[in-house]
């Protein structure tokens, strides 16, 4: 799995399909794998990209604690900035879907 340095960390993400980007952000604890099913579906309309978030998975937990919604939300924008996208399209499942607000 690739990993890029984002908001201070090394994160663990996954690109698959072609289109305008999607950023899928997971709930609490869940990883990437947690939209296999819905990135099977999206890919072949949009750039799907997941990640595992702060402390999950093989992304770093980082020495901020306690997690914030914004922190969140700033290690996903970092993600993206790293990755050179500068707008995409953003979805997430429970606390994911706080942090994509």
């Amino acid at each position: 799995m690739p990993r890029v340095t984002a908001n201070g960390i090394e994160m663990l993400y996954e690109v698959r399909g072609s289109g305008e980007p999607l950023l899928l952000i997971a709930g609490t604890g869940g990883d990437h794998v947690a939209w296999n099913v819905q990135v099977a579906d999206f890919r072949s309309e949009y750039t799907c990209i997941t990640f595992d978030p702060r402390g999950v998975g093989g992304t770093e937990k980082g020495d901020v604690f306690p997690y914030t919604t914004r922190l969140l939300a700033q290690d996903a924008g970092g993600l993206l900035l790293a990755l050179g996208v500068s707008r995409a399209h953003v979805a997430g499942q429970s606390l994911g879907s706080v942090v994509a607000q």
